[in-house]
């Protein structure tokens, strides 16, 4: 039930209240000394934002809910410089599906992604729109500060 691709490892230390006959049940743990495998989401931030989320060390607490093969996950992570949280993200072992929005917070830069469908290989949906605007609004000042010096 529980055979995921690897993406984060990290110290785990928590209670799991499960009972068999209704395989329902509920996890709250806390995590330590996380840090992130290799990944295209975090490769294509660090190329396009120079948030390097591999170098961070996180910590944080999770809580998880089964009923039979769905994981209903909330999770708060963070580091020195970065933020990670979903609520109710979604996963089904028995169908590989995986359906959660994920809010990263990195250096103050905002960015909301979402990861749907297949476990092994998810389809991931970036919403950098803060991000940008951010960006735009420091070119377009610096623009200004250059015309009128």
């Amino acid at each position: 039930m529980l055979t995921y691709p690897e993406v984060f490892d990290a110290r785990l230390n928590g209670d799991l209240d499960y009972m068999l006959l209704s395989k329902k049940g509920v996890m709250n743990a806390t995590l330590s000394d996380g840090r992130f495998t290799k990944n295209s989401t975090f490769d294509l931030l660090r190329n396009y934002s120079n948030i390097d989320l591999y170098a961070e060390r996180f910590k944080g607490d999770t809580a998880i809910h089964i009923n039979d093969n769905v994981l209903d996950t909330d999770l708060a992570l963070h580091s020195n410089r970065t933020s990670i949280t979903s609520k109710h993200a979604r996963i089904d072992s028995a169908a590989q599906i995986i359906d959660a929005t994920v809010h990263l917070n990195a250096n103050n830069n905002p960015v909301d992604f979402r990861l749907s469908g297949r476990l092994d290989h998810p389809n991931v949906t970036v919403d950098a729109g803060k991000l940008i605007e951010r960006e735009a609004g420091k070119q377009i000042k610096r623009l200004f500060n250059d015309l009128f010096k």
